[in-house]
């Protein structure tokens, strides 16, 4: 992966440490990382401009999620970026739309999860 072609993955709420040591390993696999703020501090699309796939982080609750998925979905620029949760509990937790990863996983799986996500958002299109 050419640094010109680096996928950029967000990754929100959870546990800092664990975005961190996400943040870590993606770059170590060739992915540019970037580590969201408190969306209440700033518009959605300017949190997420240039964003490829969306990580939310284990441990954020329900109610926070729902509400920034909620905040993503009402925006022409970022409502179509792809969404993986991390979920160490039942697949009813969260929206159908959502494409849920267990955790903990192994980066390569995760790395796996991305690409499959950037393939399932865009078909027929070759990903960089």
């Amino acid at each position: 992966m050419s640094l010109e072609t680096r996928t950029t993955v967000a990754i929100q709420g959870g546990d800092p440490l664990v975005g961190q040591a996400l943040e870590i390993l993606l770059r170590g696999v060739g992915y540019e990382v970037r580590l969201l703020g408190d969306p209440e501090a700033f518009k959605v699309e300017d949190l997420l401009e240039g964003v490829d796939v969306l990580l939310l982080g284990p441990g954020m609750s329900n109610g926070h999620r729902e509400d920034f998925l909620g905040a993503v979905a009402s925006t022409l620029e970022t409502a179509t970026i792809p969404v993986l949760s991390f979920t160490a509990g039942p697949k009813g937790t969260l929206a159908e739309e959502d494409r849920l990863v267990p955790w903990p996983c192994r980066i390569e799986d995760l790395s796996q999860e991305i690409e499959a996500a950037l393939s399932r958002n865009a078909p027929g299109v070759v990903q960089p």
